[in-house]
């Protein structure tokens, strides 16, 4: 059985992960939250963006699940900065994971867990339809 899971993101140019989390998370987590049948919530914050992903009891359906949290967020959604842009909530089926595999022979595990945090794991957030970055396996 899947899981219904909602994510929401956002865009904060230039904000920093402190900034992001206070003024635009923190705001939509709480509205969030309240939605019925939200049975996990887990947010990153990261320099100029946002992403949160709600998990919901199983028996809830999905399409409706998002549909809630899209009230949620509209209801918050005047109380954030000016600057925040691309707000949008998308439904994520739980089997829907591909899977990408980095692997290098010229640079170390730490090294190469750099790079995927702070280049790749940027750039897959940024690509439509993608709903959440999860890295596995980093150092």
């Amino acid at each position: 059985m899947d899981r219904p899971i909602v994510s929401v993101r956002a865009s904060y140019p230039s904000a920093s992960p402190t900034t992001v989390d206070a003024e635009v998370a923190a705001l939509v987590e709480g509205a969030v939250a309240r939605v019925a049948g939200v049975k996990a919530v887990r947010t990153s914050s990261e320099e100029g963006n946002f992403r949160m992903r709600v998990e919901f009891s199983s028996d809830r359906d999905l399409a409706n699940a998002a549909n809630d949290v899209r009230e949620a967020v509209s209801r918050v959604e005047t109380r954030l900065p000016n600057w925040v842009e691309d707000l949008f909530v998308m439904k994520s089926e739980e089997d829907a994971d591909p899977i990408v595999a980095v692997r290098s022979d010229a640079r170390s595990i730490g090294e190469l867990s750099r790079l995927v945090e702070d280049a790749i794991a940027t750039e897959f957030t940024a690509v439509d339809g993608v709903a959440e970055v999860v890295l596995l396996g980093d150092r």
